[in-house]
């Protein structure tokens, strides 16, 4: 029992950080948890002593491995199965945990093969810089305006949100797993857009 032990300290770090409001905006401050975790894990292997027990355990890893192989390059938007893999990570982690912008030049790309995308609205989270990629965009105005949205997961639903009006729309498209792509067709003639200036 003295592994209990060693493993109490990244429990209590892990219960701690996980009822903390915000959790979902930084997975870094569980990752002291994370060694304890992979010395459970290891303990829990060990007790696989029979032929079934094993091929569990390395079927186990292997599966892990593929999971996070088949993501690739889009490593940072990962998360396994059992949270709903990564189209469905935005539903418990946010923030930096998705989108550094690491998906503009995919976006780029689209915006390529989509000349009818136009205007094209952009709400991202990031320090990169659009134009590098040589994106033409507008920035995302805070009510519905007609045109196309590219719109990063983060910026979507984080509480202060500018375009939290696009939430109950249906994306047409999706840049890698951290941002969608929303069309806001024009308004029948003289009817204004709720929300419009």
């Amino acid at each position: 029992m003295r592994w209990v032990a060693v493993l109490a300290p990244g429990l209590a770090v892990f219960v701690l950080v996980s009822s903390e409001i915000g959790f979902t905006i930084f997975f870094r401050y569980v990752l002291p948890a994370l060694p304890f975790a992979f010395v459970w894990a290891g303990r829990c292997a060990s007790f696989a002593t029979n032929l079934p027990g094993r091929m569990l355990v390395i079927g186990c890893v292997v599966a892990t491995a593929a999971s996070s192989l088949w993501v690739w390059p889009h490593s940072l938007s990962y998360f396994n199965e059992a949270a709903g893999g990564p189209a469905n990570g935005w539903k418990h982690l946010l923030d930096a945990n998705i989108d550094w912008g690491q998906d503009l030049p995919a976006l780029a790309a689209w915006q390529k093969e989509h000349p009818e995308a136009t205007p094209l609205h952009l709400a991202t989270y990031g320090q990169l810089v659009p134009e590098v990629y040589g994106l033409k965009y507008e920035r995302a105005p805070s009510w519905p305006r007609p045109g196309w949205y590219a719109v990063g997961l983060t910026e979507l639903y984080k509480p202060e949100s500018r375009v939290k009006w696009l939430r109950d729309r249906e994306p047409v498209d999706r840049i890698a797993y951290s941002m969608l792509i929303f069309h806001v067709p024009p308004e029948p003639r003289g009817v204004q857009s709720e929300g419009s200036p």
